[in-house]
């Protein structure tokens, strides 16, 4: 039987439904198109991405749904849009590639793809006790790497959650600078990206680390992340996605051959 999944209202549904809905995409992207005008035609933005702003309706959708608590729904939208595209070009996420990033830190399996949660989402995986904050850009490019792909292989169907295991991490894997990226990239940039972020077993040494987190992610982004142990963590996700060590099942070892892939799903 698969779980209720975790609850979090949002006035505006996954996928686009009516006439109102359809409506207010058109003025977004009609507003940011015509506000922003000046950036296009200077190219502060990838010229792909303006493509999919202007032809596909899913992703203005997930910019909408980012801000459903806003008084101004449409304003802002637009101001996420415009911060959003503008990272992405500065930042370089197209150019972004598995012959790009640090081969050191597909080699050893700190970050992947594999399985799903009771409710078939995907999971990207992070293995905190392999965190190494003397490579912590390099790892925000690896980080990603894995959610480009999947974000817009989804294309707002929202069908992965970040699995960030903390079992084993100890002080030398904290990483605010790590963390505040990750939390950026899911509120501004990446916007309705995941379900929600299942962590296991964080150690009592985070408490502190956990508190200003919250603070940092609000108090919407962090009702999604969700603390779990090895008693309950199957109310989440399937022993056969498990590992040992978890209670599980799963014999999934992670490997990485160069020039392939660092995902299942390719």
């Amino acid at each position: 039987m698969k779980m209720a999944p975790p609850v979090f209202p949002n006035k505006f549904p996954d996928t686009i439904e009516t006439e109102e809905h359809k409506q207010l995409v058109k003025d977004v992207r009609n507003t940011f198109i015509t506000k922003f005008q000046a950036s296009i035609d200077d190219e502060t933005y990838y010229p792909e991405d303006v493509y999919i702003i202007d032809k596909e309706d899913w992703w203005v959708w997930c910019f909408i749904r980012n801000h459903h608590l806003d008084k101004d729904v449409l304003a802002t939208a637009v101001d996420n849009i415009n911060k959003s595209l503008t990272w992405r070009k500065s930042y370089g996420v197209r150019d972004i590639s598995t012959s790009t990033v640090s081969q050191e830190i597909l080699n050893k399996g700190q970050m992947y793809v594999h399985g799903e949660d009771l409710n078939g989402n995907k999971m990207i995986h992070n293995h905190a006790r392999l965190h190494n904050k003397a490579m912590t850009a390099e790892t925000q490019k690896v980080f990603v790497l894995h959610l480009e792909r999947e974000y817009f292989q989804a294309k707002g169907e929202i069908k992965f959650i970040l699995f960030s295991d903390m079992h084993q991490a100890g002080m030398g894997n904290i990483d605010m600078e790590f963390t505040k990226f990750t939390v950026n990239c899911l509120k501004e940039y990446f916007p309705a990206a995941m379900r929600y972020v299942l962590a296991y077993e964080m150690p009592m040494i985070f408490s502190a680390a956990w508190a200003v987190i919250k603070q940092f992610m609000g108090k919407e982004a962090a009702a999604r992340v969700i603390m779990a142990k090895k008693k309950n963590i199957q109310e989440f996700i399937a022993p056969e996605y498990l590992y040992p060590y978890m209670g599980g099942t799963n014999s999934y070892v992670y490997s990485y051959s160069n020039g392939e892939p660092a995902t299942e799903s390719g």
